[in-house]
């Protein structure tokens, strides 16, 4: 199960490396790199950003506290860009706000902790909301707040919601599931990668994604030679319950996001396609200064000379001539 992490504003203090506040920044940049490399969503709350900029401009004299502020204004602008590691979660509604509000006098009046003689800030109370609300809107995942604080960093979760993975996804995505342990099942892995996603969304043969990398002539067979190349055979003995890699995972919250964003009322193969494709754009992006690795799946079509932007133009293009692929039993929630 992949993980959606929240960056309280203390861990975004010690990132962008603001004086006083930079103590554990060391430990805190080896942190991301593992939870990055185990596929992690980061989310940066609207609260985290107005509480951080308030401690830099109380921090220092004028010419620190612009220093850093150059830093903090670029990282922002990064996130609000989409070029950041980092997602801005959804800008909170009048009723939501509202119904925070409501909840902050007796969140401000009971202490954080028995040993501490505060109350919890307003700013602290709009980020657990935003955790909470995170929870609901990636069911699949994992969900914990990255904090310094002893109080927030209490607030983990593993929401699974009320109905199982697999019934919101179309019966073609369930089927590339099923041929992808198959292609797992064929090489002795005891693993299901983004590559076995790859193979699998081939032979499905008749979804959208099929139809588009049909179009960019990819083929089973120089697919499961690329992979072959990459991963080699395994032992043989594959256990019957088969894994999911963190990037695999990490391609399918990618994948949720894009049928959020695209408005769809379930997820397909052309959301799969896409999310191999955006995770490893998005590792690519990150691995350049980090040392991390793209998904296979991503390497193999980039072996078979296929360009990721041409794939998300031709998805993109098929949805809007053909049907989308709308037999799933139930919908993503809203």
């Amino acid at each position: 199960m992949s993980s959606i992490c929240l960056i309280d504003t203390s861990i975004f203090l010690e990132i962008l490396n603001v004086p006083n506040y930079n103590q554990h920044r060391a430990s805190v940049l080896q942190d991301f790199v593992t939870f990055t490399q185990s596929g992690c969503t980061f989310l940066l709350p609207m609260a985290t950003i107005l509480e951080t900029g308030n401690h830099i401009a109380q921090n220092g004299n004028g010419t620190m506290r612009r220093k850093t502020a150059i830093r903090f204004v670029k990282e922002v602008k990064a996130a609000f860009n989409g070029v950041a590691p980092w997602r801005l979660t959804t800008f909170p509604n009048t009723s939501e706000i509202l119904a925070w509000i409501d909840k902050f006098p007796d969140m401000a009046g009971k202490n954080k902790a028995p040993n501490k003689h505060e109350g919890t800030s307003f700013c602290d109370l709009s980020i657990i909301q935003e955790f909470q609300k995170s929870c609901n809107l990636f069911p699949m995942s994992e969900g914990f707040i990255w904090s310094l604080d002893s109080f927030t960093i209490q607030y983990r979760e593993n929401y699974v919601g009320d109905s199982p993975m697999f019934e919101r996804f179309t019966e073609k995505a369930v089927k590339v599931f099923m041929l992808a342990q198959e292609e797992a099942r064929r090489l002795g892995h005891n693993f299901v990668g983004t590559e076995m996603f790859l193979l699998g969304l081939i032979g499905e043969g008749t979804s959208v994604a099929a139809q588009v990398l049909n179009s960019q002539g990819v083929t089973l067979e120089a697919a499961r030679t690329e992979v072959k190349k990459l991963i080699g055979h395994g032992r043989g003995y594959v256990a019957v319950e088969i894994p999911f890699t963190p990037r695999a995972k990490a391609a399918l919250e990618m994948a949720l996001l894009e049928c959020r964003e695209l408005k769809h009322g379930y997820i397909g193969t052309e959301h799969l396609l896409l999310g191999i494709v955006k995770e490893g754009e998005r590792i690519m992006d990150l691995g350049k200064d980090r040392g991390l690795t793209i998904g296979l799946a991503f390497q193999v079509l980039q072996n078979l000379g296929v360009e990721p932007s041409t794939i998300q133009t031709q998805v993109m293009q098929l949805l809007k001539l053909n049907q989308p692929e709308l037999d799933v039993k139930n919908r993503v929630k809203k």
